[in-house]
């Protein structure tokens, strides 16, 4: 059995004509292969790495482009898979009847980091021309964004940084999103602007009054790393006032998080206390083996103790 009657039925109608015009089209160009590996080029509005890789269990897929960086399936897979199969590569699939999908995004990330080192540098134009063709198009056009993909297929998710937060002697929130893939699993956490004219339609309240309240609708108490006018930045800066008001909307969504010191790919979740305020307590215990006295800070609230260094 063939790549395409293997795997059909994990890519929509849809794709699949699409991957078919593509391959019909000459647009797939394949650059490696092995008995068990094929890379491709495919050309579409850009040019993107794909790679399928067979496995005993499954074949791992992997793409540069947008929708597979979504999770998604994606057309320029499909298409490798049928110019895989014009040319009989990857045939141990037939021996493998049990094969599944598996969306390898350390693959992906890697030919994108490889597409990135062998394209050359842009040359950017200078901040002011910049600017100005922002708020030239903005009053022209409008900013035109797809709502849908906020407030139907993206979760938000308010990612702290300790370290940073401490550097700069405020809160540092980075506000990314991810979203379900074709087989059910979270995708990584990206970072990408969010449009001012989303926040309206999203469907969680706290969201909406969170992201209103950073992007300064109903105050200028904010600082985004940004000179874009139309989005809210991805990195912001929240000052002590804000704190309190929106730290304990950002912890009621369940989808605030702590970036971790030690393995920066992890995130931990981050819960609101409600009850009283912990008062900072200094304990002195004598040391009889040393002869000396011990100076320990604490957490107490009512009957309840916190030793620091179990934080």
């Amino acid at each position: 059995m063939s790549l395409k009657g293997k795997f059909a039925d994990h890519f929509s109608p849809k794709i699949r004509d699409r991957g078919v015009a593509y391959f019909r089209s000459g647009l797939v160009k394949i650059l490696n292969h092995s008995d068990t590996l094929v890379e491709a080029e495919v050309k579409g509005r850009e040019r993107y790495q794909v790679r399928l890789k067979l496995s005993k269990v499954s074949l791992d897929i992997a793409c540069t482009c947008p929708y597979f960086d979504g999770g998604e399936e994606c057309k320029h897979v499909w298409a490798t898979m049928l110019a895989a199969d014009s040319y009989q590569y990857l045939a141990q699939a037939d021996l493998r009847p049990r094969l599944m999908i598996h969306f390898d995004d350390d693959a992906a990330a890697e030919l994108t980091q490889v597409v990135k080192q062998e394209t050359p540098p842009e040359v950017r134009p200078p901040l002011w021309q910049k600017q100005l063709s922002l708020v030239a198009n903005a009053a022209e056009n409008g900013v035109e964004r797809n709502i849908s993909d906020w407030t139907d297929r993206r979760q938000i998710l308010y990612v702290i940084d300790p370290q940073a937060s401490r550097a700069i002697n405020n809160l540092r929130v980075e506000i990314g999103y991810r979203q379900r893939k074709v087989n059910g699993d979270w995708s990584k956490i990206k970072l990408e602007r969010i449009p001012k004219n989303v926040i309206a339609a999203l469907s969680d309240p706290d969201d909406r009054e969170i992201l209103s309240i950073i992007a300064g609708v109903e105050t200028g108490y904010y600082n985004v790393y940004s000179y874009d006018f139309t989005n809210i930045g991805t990195m912001v800066s929240i000052p002590g006032p804000l704190v309190e008001r929106l730290l304990p909307l950002m912890c009621r969504t369940g989808r605030c998080v702590l970036r971790s010191k030690e393995k920066p790919g992890e995130f931990v979740p981050v819960e609101w206390d409600d009850g009283p305020p912990w008062q900072f307590w200094m304990a002195l215990a004598a040391d009889d083996r040393n002869d000396q006295y011990v100076l320990s800070p604490l957490l107490r609230r009512g009957a309840e103790q916190l030793d620091l260094d179990s934080i």
